[in-house]
């Protein structure tokens, strides 16, 4: 006679959530490095936008920007004879990424024609365990994969 079988029974149950819960304890690391990872890129992305703002603003006008770095936040501003003027609004990066700057202050000006005489800055920042860096050339490039 044969046996209609219907469903599972708890041993292959328990053997299947098992193998589940193997995999997901070899996943679940990498995942939790990936979002401190696409927080970095993040930061990087937004330190070199307020960078090129700074140059655009510089060329727009002809007159001198600046950018600065203090702390964990950066700023652009713009100047108009001996009056500076902040040029979008101040951006937190720890606020904002969780990503704390760890080398020192940093301000680059760019002249009326976008360039700098600044020799290049090395920007260095960590968030929790993951630390990454990103250099600046002297005519306010960046170099998204570190210094040379």
């Amino acid at each position: 006679m044969k046996k209609n079988r219907r469903g599972m029974s708890l041993i292959e149950i328990i053997i299947v959530m098992s193998i589940m819960a193997i995999v997901a304890m070899m996943a679940f690391p990498k995942m939790g490095n990936m979002n401190d990872r696409n927080q970095m890129r993040s930061a990087k992305d937004g330190i070199e936008a307020k960078l090129s703002a700074a140059r655009a603003a510089a060329i727009a006008t002809g007159k001198q920007s600046r950018f600065y770095l203090q702390g964990d936040s950066m700023r652009v501003t713009t100047f108009s004879g001996a009056t500076e003027t902040a040029k979008g609004p101040t951006i937190n990066l720890y606020n904002q990424f969780g990503v704390k700057i760890i080398s020192g202050n940093i301000s680059i000006t760019f002249d009326g024609r976008g360039m700098t005489s600044n020799s290049g800055n090395h920007v260095r920042f960590t968030r929790r365990a993951l630390t990454d860096s990103l250099c600046i050339s002297p005519i306010g490039l960046v170099n998204r994969h570190g210094c040379a």
